[in-house]
C-alpha cells in the first residue's frame, strides 16, 4: 500500500505535463546534439510500431516530465 501512494504522488496531472512540453520546444533549438540526446533517453521509456495498423506510439518517463516540468518552473521564477 506504501508503493501505490508513493507512485501516486509521482503522477503529473495534465497541466503540469502541457507545461513541461511547452517549455521544452523554445530550449531544444540551444541544446547541443549530445545534450539533446540526453534529454530524450531521460523523457522516452519506450517508442513501439504496429506494423498492422502503422501507428507508433512513445511511451514518456513519468519522473523525466516531472523533472523537466520543475526545471521549467525553476527557470521562469
Amino acid at each position: 500500500m506504501k508503493e501505490l501512494i508513493a507512485l501516486e504522488g509521482d503522477l503529473l496531472d495534465e497541466e503540469q505535463a502541457t507545461q513541461a512540453l511547452a517549455a521544452f520546444d523554445p530550449v531544444w533549438g540551444t541544446l547541443s546534439p549530445r545534450e539533446q540526446s540526453r534529454l530524450i533517453r531521460l523523457l522516452v521509456e519506450q517508442v513501439s510500431y504496429n506494423g498492422s495498423t502503422g501507428t507508433i506510439t512513445v511511451t514518456l518517463h513519468n519522473s523525466g516530465i516531472k523533472a523537466l516540468n520543475l526545471e521549467s518552473e525553476r527557470i521562469a521564477v
